[in-house]
Parts: C-alpha cells; sequence; structure tokens
C-alpha cells in the first residue's frame, strides 16, 4: 500500500501559515511549502487520476502545479 500524502506536516504548515500569513513568512518557508503542501497534493491528485476517469471521462485531474489541478 503506498504511503498517504497528506500527512500532519502538510495541516502543521497550513495552520502556520494561517497564524504568519506574510510573504515574508512564506518565502522563508517555501521549502517546507514544496516538501509539504505542493508535492502531497501534486501525489494526491496523480492518485485520483485513475479513479476519477472511471467517474467520467469529462473529469480532468491534471497533476500540475500551473495549469493543473492543484490550482
Amino acid at each position: 500500500m503506498p504511503a498517504p500524502t497528506l500527512t500532519p506536516a502538510l495541516f502543521a504548515f497550513l495552520r502556520n501559515l494561517k497564524k504568519n500569513n506574510t510573504a515574508e513568512w512564506f518565502k522563508d518557508h517555501t521549502a517546507d511549502y514544496e516538501r509539504h503542501v505542493k508535492a502531497p497534493l501534486l501525489a494526491f491528485i496523480e492518485a485520483l487520476q485513475p479513479q476519477m476517469a472511471k467517474i467520467s471521462p469529462r473529469l480532468r485531474v491534471v497533476p500540475k502545479a500551473v495549469g493543473g489541478s492543484l490550482q
């Protein structure tokens, strides 16, 4: 079974972002965002893709950060 993509670190990052919602804080924590939020959510979207295709071919699930389902 694959490792879960949505971990406590993702939610911890989002809580910290809520408390420190400034460009400076985010700039200092971009690596954490990439590792704990962006990458796991893209993996989740990618894993979701086959299941969504079974539901309807019209549902587009695109695992891309720009121009995809993450936006």
